[in-house]
């Protein structure tokens, strides 16, 4: 019986003198080469009849078991070459295809990232449309104007989603020109710092930062014997909190002036941290010296009442610093017995007798007091100090089922810090305790993800004894850093611009100091820059300071 596999092969040998033609007979001349021996159909016809030949297929037969003992290795080599060609061919098909997929979703992403901006367009167009339409015809409406801050961040949220599942695509492209243009593009979307920047640079001649002056009210100066080391004031500059020892007092604030409505009882300490909710209007938290965080909820518009909902016990000492993220369903305290802890929202426990807030983290690499907390405007860096002379960065880390903050750089520094404040994602300022200069602090394009110290500048308060309490507070409306040092309240000018001039670079100038006789100073900046709430133990007086513009 002939081996299929001798027949194959012979049968895809084609004739040297006409290509394409299959051999079948051969020529028994043993004078002649070996391919001209072979002969085809056409080859057959034109040979002298005299000359011997033999079919193929019968040369195959009569040397089957000869062929078979003397040359079974060199064809099984070559069988076994084709077969190893035919799986690298099949292999590069499946390559292909899987390299076509690849690009397919890189494209399809690119074309849903497309139809999801033309989406955000048209509904901020459309709302637009409304808001003017209802002032046309006369209707109130208090947000004519869209958030230029609120746009560009949700622009940034879409941008880092898309961004990742891209990025996930493009890097088993790493090797291709292409390559690092499509990471630079995305880098440019993603980094909302520069898209601020740009957007500033716009709107320059509307968001000019002027040289400005907080004048102080002093006919609506109260009286308030008990220590005050907490003082809050809510978002649209209505309502004033005070921690008087350990009461809580409410005032409203109506023409520049404080009118007490309530007294909230529920610490068993002195009150050392207070701040207002944005999104849960009017309610707020409050930290104090008996080790405990409190949740106070707005109840009653008409008689403005509160109420506290719950009490976070977990720390073993006092409560120096509360912040909270913007969605409002994070917590994170500092303390002095020397943790960070991190407070997580459950709006499953509504409905049951379960706890609305818990402690899901706790972070212990500072070695005594907790003094200061600043989360970053996007909501995945926090930095803290304290009496240790150690900032510390802490960065987000999500997984698919949950996230934690993870330490990611420990710096070191020479003195104490009792505050630190964030004024751009990637930059922030600290201030060691009663010294001449304030640190910055940035991520630079050649820091490789770290923070470096880039810019002292000049601050009041040197050599003065100082205490820790009263947080600092950027106003990025106003573009206002407020930071106590010493018996000073430092105000400083934070813009882009430099002798009336647009520059790239952040400029730092210190515009006002407010000089108090004692180093017992409390009290906050309001968001939008416009009121300086203070307490002080020489005046014993809560004092406002209304924002003035020099020009």
């Amino acid at each position: 019986m002939i081996q299929q596999k001798q027949l194959d092969y012979v049968t895809d040998f084609s004739c040297s003198q006409h290509i394409g033609q299959p051999i079948n007979t051969i020529l028994l001349d043993q004078s002649l080469l070996i391919e001209k021996r072979l002969l085809c159909s056409q080859c057959v016809e034109n040979i002298d009849q005299n000359q011997k030949t033999i079919e193929i297929e019968k040369a195959l037969e009569i040397t089957e078991q000869k062929v078979r003992e003397n040359s079974r290795n060199d064809l099984d080599f070559v069988q076994s070459q084709i077969i190893n060609l035919h799986k690298l061919q099949s292999n590069a098909c499946q390559m292909r295809s899987y390299i076509n997929s690849q690009l397919e979703s890189i494209i399809q992403i690119s074309s849903d990232w497309i139809k999801e901006l033309k989406t955000f367009n048209n509904q901020y167009q459309m709302e637009i449309m409304i808001k003017e339409l209802d002032n046309l015809l006369n209707y109130q409406n208090k947000e004519t104007e869209r958030d230029s801050k609120l746009t560009i961040t949700q622009l940034h949220q879409i941008a880092v989603l898309q961004s990742y599942q891209m990025s996930i695509y493009l890097e088993q492209f790493s090797s291709f020109q292409e390559y690092q243009e499509c990471q630079q593009i995305l880098e440019m979307m993603t980094n909302i710092d520069k898209i601020r920047l740009q957007h500033s640079i716009q709107e320059s001649s509307k968001t000019k930062i002027q040289p400005f002056t907080f004048e102080i009210i002093a006919q609506n100066s109260i009286k308030q014997p008990e220590y005050c080391q907490a003082i809050a004031i809510n978002q649209d500059n209505t309502l004033v909190l005070v921690g008087c020892e350990k009461e809580i007092r409410v005032f409203e604030l109506i023409q520049n002036k404080l009118v007490q409505i309530d007294i909230l009882k529920g610490h068993n300490d002195s009150i050392f941290t207070l701040d207002f909710f944005k999104k849960q209007k009017n309610s707020f938290i409050s930290g104090s010296r008996d080790d405990s965080i409190m949740i106070w909820l707005y109840l009653n518009e008409q008689k403005k009442s509160w109420s506290c909902s719950q009490q976070l016990v977990g720390h073993t000492s006092s409560i120096l610093c509360l912040i909270y993220n913007q969605k409002e369903d994070l917590i994170i305290s500092g303390s002095d017995d020397k943790t960070i802890k991190f407070w997580s929202y459950n709006e499953n426990c509504e409905n049951n007798n379960k706890q609305l807030w818990s402690c899901f983290q706790t972070i212990k690499k500072h070695s005594s007091y907790v003094y200061a907390l600043s989360l970053n405007e996007n909501q995945t860096k926090l930095i803290s100090c304290g009496l240790d002379k150690l900032i510390l960065v802490m960065e987000l880390l999500k997984t698919q089922y949950s996230y934690s903050w993870i330490v990611l750089q420990e710096i070191n520094v020479e003195n104490d810090g009792y505050r630190l404040c964030f004024i751009e994602n990637n930059i922030f300022a600290f201030q060691p305790r009663s010294y001449s200069k304030m640190d910055i602090y940035e991520i630079t394009s050649n820091s490789e993800g770290q923070f470096l110290k880039t810019k002292e500048i000049d601050v009041k308060g040197y050599s003065q004894s100082c205490d820790n309490l009263f947080p600092s507070k950027f106003s990025n409306q106003k573009c206002i850093l407020m930071i106590k040092n010493g018996k000073n309240v430092n105000l400083i000018r934070c813009g882009n611009y430099c002798n009336g001039n647009i520059v790239s670079e952040r400029q730092f100038v210190l515009e006002q100091v407010i000089e108090f006789d004692d180093n017992c100073i409390y009290g906050t900046l309001s968001d939008d820059g416009q009121y300086l709430l203070t307490w002080d133990y020489f005046t014993k007086e809560i004092q406002i300071r209304c924002f003035q513009s020099k020009e």
